[in-house]
């Protein structure tokens, strides 16, 4: 069983892959601006061959009533629509996954908790839950964590658990029980 862990976006999307056990890679897309939808359908394609994913847990579309957000959350319904199709052509199952899960999960996000926090200390919180874990996420140029990545792996993560299948995180990996 491989499980392919998605936090799709239109610009950078990151990615987690679980097989026997572990996430064993992870990373980000950087999607083609001028071709978005035919890039993302060939990078979907290629991990599925690549890796032999056999289902997909992906980030849920948050539909905000915020009209500044309209525009995104376009685009991402279209970008979740080739996600949908690659599914159904290679015959593999999708699960969606709210962000306020992953975020319980990873970090114990409440929704009385917000409003009082900035997209960046959401963004901060998973970054930090994750890394915590061992996880080693990419940097860009300026040496910021990939918040796409940390995003990806904490949907991987929700989803492992709510389907109780076990894993085994970098952290945890090489320690040593000692037992009195």
């Amino acid at each position: 069983m491989v499980i392919f862990g998605l936090d799709l976006a239109s610009v950078n999307a990151g990615w987690a892959i679980y097989k026997d056990g572990a996430i064993t890679n992870h990373g980000v897309w950087r999607i083609n601006q001028r071709s978005r939808f035919t890039d993302l359908e060939s990078k979907l394609n290629a991990a599925i061959k690549k890796y032999h994913v056999s289902s997909i847990a992906a980030e849920d579309i948050f539909k905000s009533d915020d009209k500044r957000l309209q525009c995104a959350y376009e685009i991402l319904a279209k970008c979740h629509g080739v996600l949908q199709l690659v599914g159904e052509r290679n015959g593999i199952p999708i699960t969606l996954i709210k962000p306020y899960q992953a975020k319980r999960q990873m970090w114990g996000y409440s929704p009385s908790r917000h409003g009082r926090l900035t997209r960046e200390q959401h963004k901060a919180a998973m970054i930090k839950a994750v890394t915590k874990y061992g996880y080693k996420l990419s940097t860009d140029r300026h040496g910021n964590y990939s918040d796409d990545e940390a995003d990806a792996i904490g949907i991987l993560i929700t989803y492992l658990k709510s389907e109780q299948l076990p894993i085994t995180h970098p952290a945890t990996r090489n320690m040593t029980i000692i037992r009195r």
